[in-house]
């Protein structure tokens, strides 16, 4: 049973008392489509009925109609999840971005096909099962983007010995000592941390675009420089202070930096909070 406020086109017909026919089918939020009229769309068509109503209702589809559908969703930029317990669900489970599967009534080929099992076949436990997965790619997401753009600057220096034989200005130990005392435990306890008050508010991230590492996290130190008086880590040649001040200079720019990327990370959170 399917109970919603929406009209059809059906729907708004019989209000107006008018030809179906005269409705403007973009009107209607809402739409029922059967097997057979599915079968004599066009691609175009069924992308229209997709793009066009937030309600649809697909009756007495084939295997190959469920597919279908699901590749005109993604066709359209959207992220699709599937639910079905037998065989003849599999193709629609295997194509879409999730496939679930009922753990005690569905069959093993369904099972085999689809990404999530539901032991208790409860569909509240998808939502579940979502808010945990965003939680575990935020979580590894803030860990890798600390840990990245902090390593960022310390191996700079070593290329640069490298490829410009330019003297080295920390040594191996101070490194570890800044990557040991300063990097690991932040590191960890952002993988601990709570779930966002916003984190099932967000639509799915686009996969191509959000990933746990993109281009910007390795830029990310240079905004840090200014700041944290980055030209003043090469006096060391010029006999001004040691490797000492050095050291703590960059864990000094390093706390810097994690109270930068907090700050930045309340600021959006506060952004799109009503």
């Amino acid at each position: 049973m399917i109970i919603s406020g929406n009209e059809t086109v059906e729907d708004i017909a019989d209000r107006l008392n008018i030809p179906i026919s005269e409705v403007d089918p973009r009107s209607a939020k809402a739409a029922v489509v059967h097997g057979s009229e599915l079968r004599e769309m066009s691609e175009d068509q069924l992308h229209e009925i997709l793009r066009n109503h937030t309600e649809i209702v697909f009756a007495r589809t084939s295997p190959q109609q469920k597919l279908t559908i699901v590749e005109g969703c993604q066709q359209l930029g959207a992220i699709v999840a599937v639910t079905g317990d037998g065989v003849n669900d599999s193709p629609a489970l295997k194509k879409a971005d999730i496939g679930v599967a009922m753990g005690i009534s569905g069959s093993d080929v369904s099972k085999q096909a689809a990404d999530m099992i539901l032991l208790d076949d409860n569909f509240a436990s998808i939502v579940t099962g979502v808010e945990e997965g965003r939680l575990i790619f935020d979580n590894l997401k803030k860990s890798i983007a600390y840990t990245l753009t902090s390593n960022i600057p310390e191996i700079t220096p070593f290329l640069a010995f490298i490829l410009l034989s330019i003297p080295l200005p920390l040594g191996s130990v101070a490194i570890l000592a800044i990557d040991l005392g300063t990097d690991m435990l932040p590191a960890i306890s952002y993988a601990y941390e709570e779930a966002e008050s916003d984190i099932m508010k967000r639509p799915p991230r686009k996969t191509g675009v959000d990933k746990l590492v993109n281009s910007r996290m390795p830029l990310s130190p240079i905004k840090l420089e200014p700041s944290s008086d980055t030209p003043r880590q090469w006096k060391p040649f010029q006999g001004d202070f040691g490797e000492n001040s050095l050291y703590h200079i960059l864990a000094l720019g390093e706390r810097g930096w994690l109270l930068y990327c907090d700050y930045q990370h309340h600021q959006r959170k506060s952004e799109t909070l009503p």
